[in-house]
């Protein structure tokens, strides 16, 4: 499976060509992870379209972390690692736009959890998923 990270700000509140390679790589039969942050709901319908598009199964998985204050931690400490791409404040995550999910996804919250833990949870859940389609 190939894994594609996308990290880079959307403009006008969506991804339009960064969708491209994704796209490609999914009609020549190849996996593609693509990991965004999808606070509206246009961005995440885009996303979805991709896979519809490309006649490709999709899942979403919304990552969530539930306690404020450790939330606030990983924002205010966390370093990028993309050259240029600023991280956005605490201020600037506490008051930007997030609109409710209303389509099908797992959720993970990973306030009171370690990386292998919520792995290990993603994995279980997948399998559950897979098992039922």
């Amino acid at each position: 499976m190939l894994t594609i990270e996308l990290h880079f700000p959307h403009t006008q509140d969506h991804y339009g060509p960064p969708c491209v390679q994704p796209t490609d790589n999914l009609l020549l039969g190849v996996s593609v992870v693509a990991d965004s942050c999808n606070h509206i709901s246009l961005t995440r319908n885009e996303w979805e379209q991709v896979a519809i598009d490309a006649k490709a199964n999709y899942l979403n998985i919304e990552i969530i972390c539930s306690d404020n204050s450790e939330h606030r931690k990983r924002v205010d400490t966390r370093t990028s690692t993309v050259s240029n791409l600023i991280l956005p404040t605490w201020s600037e995550v506490e008051s930007r736009e997030y609109l409710p999910w209303t389509e099908s996804r797992i959720v993970i919250d990973t306030a009171f959890k370690k990386e292998d833990d919520s792995f290990q949870y993603l994995i279980s859940k997948i399998g559950l998923q897979n098992s039922k389609s």
